[in-house]
């Protein structure tokens, strides 16, 4: 399995990670991420079906007080988590130069209450706003 220059692995697990030394920590992680991803889809939808109950029942007030900030909540929180790895899973990152050049997911969720979004380092977007 020699890489080609140039070339990136055009979809699902780079085989090479086998021979890797942090093998274990990858896959992990991966598989960590992954279902994330799954469970935020699986809350959201089953807020989505909440609503749909609210609207058949006719329950105006539970779908503005309750459905609408628990789906704002979901979204704006673990949805941006969930954009925030697929993002980083799309970019193909030199790290065989230099580790921090890939941003921390954590530092940028733990930065959007504390810090208003504000991240120190590499963000995944660029922020032109401050």
């Amino acid at each position: 399995m020699d890489k080609i220059p140039g070339c990136v692995y055009p979809f699902g697990l780079d085989p090479r990670w086998i021979q890797a030394s942090n093998e274990l920590n990858y896959f992990n992680s991966f598989k960590m991420k992954f279902a994330v991803i799954i469970g935020v889809f699986q809350m959201s939808i089953a807020i989505f079906l909440k609503m749909l109950n609210t609207v058949h029942f006719g329950l105006w007030l539970d779908f503005l007080f309750e459905w609408l900030p628990q789906q704002i909540f979901l979204l704006s929180t673990f949805g941006y988590m969930c954009l925030l790895i697929i993002k980083k899973w799309t970019i193909p990152w030199d790290i065989s130069v230099d580790t921090s050049m890939a941003p921390s997911i954590i530092g940028q969720m733990i930065a959007l209450p504390l810090k208003l979004g504000s991240t120190e380092g590499k963000p995944l977007w660029d922020q032109q706003w401050q």
